[in-house]
């Protein structure tokens, strides 16, 4: 196998001494992330957060279900402290 010319990001990945060369792996790993998948694997985080968002504005009930849950969740594990004189009114 000559070095370099795999089709496998792993076994490019591994210099001549057997390490793996952390710079040039990532170099590689991207490379071949794009070739198969046709864009980069900085534009999937993006892509994630754009579809989230667009799900969060539209709020289709099972999604506003699951919101509403977890906040109930959160209040029963964590009640607010309520304080001794809750509204103060000064003259």
């Amino acid at each position: 196998m000559i070095y370099g010319v795999s089709n496998h990001p792993v076994s490019d990945m591994i210099n001549r001494r057997g390490a793996l060369s952390s710079m040039s792996g990532l170099r590689i790993l991207r490379r071949w992330f794009k070739r198969r998948f046709g864009y980069g694997p900085a534009d999937v985080p993006g892509a994630l957060l754009i579809g989230l968002a667009a799900l969060r504005i539209a709020d289709p009930a099972p999604v506003e279900e699951i919101r509403v849950r977890t906040f109930d969740t959160f209040q029963r594990i964590d009640p607010r402290v309520k304080t001794a004189r809750p509204v103060t009114i000064v003259d």
